[in-house]
């Protein structure tokens, strides 16, 4: 059942973090029921940086499910600022160069955090290589100095995905 606004108690346990009934509901639930501005359970898990529902959603949920502002649950999970729920998140992510009406991809909302921006590039901790260089130089004029030196770097050589 959904409230005017579309929402559903899923929605509302995701809004206001409530583990306990979230994991009441997770065998009870569809994930799939977005709202009135077409956001899931899973966009407001990554809008919260709950990596833990994500956790929960991995086989559950569809992680490429656009809003009304074009944004899939990546899009919010590196807004966020949490790392891990962005990590956890991107993993389970196919596409992750999707643009949103803004003609944003995900990686493009991290280039004021220089954390968020180079773990989504690598993964240190699951050695694992997400974005390319192509879109961390799309990334480049918009980039706070720290990430254009990154990215610079990985331009001229100077850094490789995998470096310790």
């Amino acid at each position: 059942m959904q409230d005017n606004e579309g929402k559903t108690a899923l929605h509302y346990a995701a809004i206001n973090d409530n583990k306990n009934f979230v994991k009441w509901l997770v065998d009870r639930a569809n994930f799939e029921i977005s709202d009135n501005e077409g956001k899931t359970f899973l966009h407001y898990a990554a809008i919260n940086g709950n990596k833990n529902f994500v956790k929960l959603l991995v086989d559950r949920a569809n992680f490429e499910i656009s809003d009304n502002e074009g944004k899939i649950p990546l899009h919010y999970a590196v807004i966020s600022g949490n790392v891990k729920t962005a990590l956890k998140v991107i993993e389970n992510t196919y596409y992750i160069r999707k643009r949103d009406n803004n003609s944003k991809f995900p990686l493009q909302y991290a280039v004021n955090d220089s954390r968020m921006f180079e773990s989504l590039v690598f993964d240190y901790k699951k050695r694992e290589k997400y974005y390319k260089l192509k879109d961390a130089l799309e990334c480049f004029p918009d980039a706070n100095t720290d990430i254009q030196r990154f990215i610079s770097n990985w331009k001229n050589g100077l850094w490789v995905p995998g470096d310790d």
